[in-house]
């Protein structure tokens, strides 16, 4: 559903998204495997078409690693840098804008959009499919 609504709107506008470029599924799984959680199928399917981007030019999809040379927004930087300054390691950031955040839960694997001023819970949701639809009305 994620990438055929992505695909379908790119149709009448190409600037919707800005991808960061398709990643190699052997290299993904790989990647992913070095941070230790299990990612709903949807956004595995997002990284591997686009591997990370902004949609709607404020929300960043994080990429699920760095790319060397690039300046990109990334999975592992992001959460080490929001580790460091007292967001509780039950998150995993994969999404961004410029005052919240979405994470998964570790715990719960429900879907917790954050404020990046103090991190409390803003909104909660129980699986990927649903954040997106919220996501999507949102900024559409």
């Amino acid at each position: 559903m994620v990438l055929e609504l992505i695909h379908e709107q790119q149709k009448t506008n190409p600037s919707l998204l800005f991808a960061y470029g398709k990643i190699e599924e052997a290299k993904l799984a790989n990647e992913l495997q070095k941070i230790n959680y299990k990612f709903p199928n949807e956004l595995i399917g997002f990284w591997k078409e686009f591997g990370g981007g902004d949609l709607f030019e404020t929300e960043t999809i994080l990429s699920p690693f760095p790319i060397a040379n690039e300046f990109i927004y990334d999975i592992q930087t992001i959460n080490q840098f929001h580790y460091s300054i007292g967001l509780d390691k039950n998150y995993i950031i994969f999404q961004e804008n410029g005052s919240q955040m979405t994470a998964f839960d570790k715990q719960t694997n429900a879907l917790v959009v954050l404020s990046k001023e103090d991190y409390s819970i803003e909104n909660k949701f129980d699986n990927f499919e649903n954040w997106f639809d919220y996501f999507w009305k949102v900024n559409s």
